[in-house]
C-alpha cells in the first residue's frame, strides 16, 4: 500500500490559520479585510507618526505600548482620543523615521532610541474641534478599521453595499444628478459615475472625504443595509444645501513663492501635489506658473526622500568613554559570578559587544 508522504500534514492542526499563534483574529491588525475594496494608492505613510500623549498614558498606566494601525494611514492626521495632530519628527534627534528600521521598537525612536512619549519643545498643539474636517476624517478612519471584523465575510459584499449606498446618496440628495454629486464630494464626474455603476472603488481618502462632506458615518456606506433606511436624509440635506465649495482667492506671486521656500525646509519632504492642496490649488500647474524652479526643487526633495540613506554620515560620537568601559569590565571581574560581556555592552548602551573585544583584553579574561 502506497502512502502519500504529505498526507500526514494535510490534516495537521498547524496547517490551519492561526494554529501557530493560537489566535485567529490577527488579520484584523491589517487591512486584509478590505483588500478587494480599497485601492492601494495613497494608503500608507512613508514615515512613522504617533501621538505622544497616547504613549505617555500607556506607559504611566502600565499598559502595553504599541503602534495603532490608524497611525500608519496617510489620511489620519489627528489622534481621535486626544484631538491633537500626530507627530512625525523625533523630539530628541529631530529626524523622521521609516516605518521599519533595524532597531525599530514601539514607543522609541528607531535612530536615537529616545522615548517618543516626550512632548516636543514649545507650546502644545491646540485641541481640534470635533466638527473640524481633519478630526472627522481621522475618526472616520478609525471607524473604518473597527469595521474589519465584520467586513469581507462575503466576497464582493463591500463593493455591492458601497455602490447601492452611493446611488442612494445621489438620488436622495441630488435628484440623481451625477455632476452635482461629483462637484459636492470633490471628485470628477467620471469617478462618481464609475462608483455608482460599480466599475471602480474609491481610494481611502476619497471614501473618507465623502463621509466628511455628507457627515454620514463611513460604516453606513459599507453595510449591506441600504442607506435609504440607515440614514435620515432630512437631517443630511441641510448640510448639503448649506455647503459652499471653497473659492480660490487670488494671492500675490511673492506670497506663494515665500510659502514654497518654507516647504523646502520641511522634513519629511512633501510632494508638490500635497503642497498644492495645502495652498488651495486643484492641481500643480498653477504653482508651476508662479515659480517653476521652486516647484522643481520641491519635487527633487520629495524624490530623494525615497532613496536609501547613506551608510556613513561621518564619525559618530562615542556612547561611552574608554575609562568607563574599562571600569565596568574590571568591576565585573571582581564579582564572584561576572556578567557576560554582551550583557555589559547592552547595559552601557551598545547593541552588540563587538567594539569591546579588540581594544580590551579584559574581555578575553572574562570569557575564560
Amino acid at each position: 500500500m502506497m502512502v502519500d508522504p504529505y498526507a500526514r500534514f494535510s490534516g495537521s492542526p498547524l496547517s490551519q490559520p492561526g494554529a501557530a499563534t493560537l489566535r485567529d483574529d490577527l488579520k484584523h491588525l491589517t487591512l486584509l479585510a478590505f483588500k478587494d475594496f480599497l485601492c492601494s494608492l495613497s494608503l500608507f505613510r512613508r514615515f512613522r507618526t504617533w501621538c505622544p500623549a497616547c504613549y505617555e498614558g500607556w506607559r504611566a498606566s502600565g499598559r502595553s505600548v504599541y503602534e495603532p494601525l490608524l497611525w500608519s494611514l496617510r489620511v489620519a492626521s489627528v489622534c481621535p482620543l486626544h484631538r491633537r495632530s500626530l507627530i512625525s519628527v523625533c523630539p530628541h534627534c529631530e529626524r523622521p523615521m521609516r516605518p521599519i528600521m533595524s532597531s525599530s521598537r514601539p514607543g522609541y525612536c528607531g535612530r536615537c532610541g529616545g522615548w517618543l512619549g516626550a512632548m516636543p519643545d514649545g507650546p502644545l498643539p491646540e485641541e481640534l474641534s470635533p466638527a473640524s474636517s481633519n478630526y472627522w476624517v481621522s475618526n472616520a478612519a478609525g471607524e473604518l478599521l473597527a469595521l474589519a471584523p465584520r467586513a469581507g465575510a462575503e466576497p464582493g459584499a463591500l463593493r455591492r453595499a458601497f455602490r447601492e449606498n452611493v446611488e442612494a446618496c445621489a438620488v436622495h440628495l441630488f435628484r440623481g444628478n451625477g455632476a452635482e454629486f461629483a462637484k459636492f464630494i470633490g471628485c470628477t464626474a467620471t469617478s462618481a459615475y464609475n462608483w455608482r455603476n460599480g466599475a471602480v472603488t474609491p481610494r481611502i481618502d476619497q471614501l473618507l472625504r465623502l463621509s466628511d462632506r455628507l457627515r454620514i458615518p463611513t460604516a453606513a456606506f459599507l453595510t449591506a443595509q441600504s442607506s435609504a433606511e440607515a440614514v435620515d436624509w432630512k437631517a443630511v440635506r441641510p448640510a448639503v444645501e448649506g455647503y459652499a465649495l471653497p473659492i480660490l482667492l487670488h494671492r500675490p506671486s511673492e506670497e506663494i513663492c515665500q510659502a514654497l521656500r518654507l516647504v523646502l525646509g520641511e522634513r519629511p519632504a512633501p510632494s508638490l501635489s500635497e503642497v498644492a492642496t495645502r495652498l488651495g490649488y486643484r492641481g500643480t500647474e498653477g504653482l508651476r506658473r508662479v515659480s517653476r524652479s521652486l516647484c522643481k526643487r520641491i519635487t527633487d526633495n520629495h524624490r530623494k526622500s525615497f532613496g536609501p540613506e547613506p551608510y556613513y554620515n561621518g564619525p559618530r560620537p562615542r556612547i561611552c568613554g574608554r575609562r568607563k568601559i574599562e571600569a565596568a569590565l574590571k568591576a565585573a571581574l571582581a564579582q564572584n559570578e561576572p556578567e557576560s560581556v554582551p550583557h555589559i555592552a547592552r547595559r552601557l548602551g551598545y547593541t552588540s559587544s563587538g567594539p569591546f573585544f579588540k581594544p580590551f583584553l579584559l574581555c578575553a579574561a572574562q570569557s575564560i
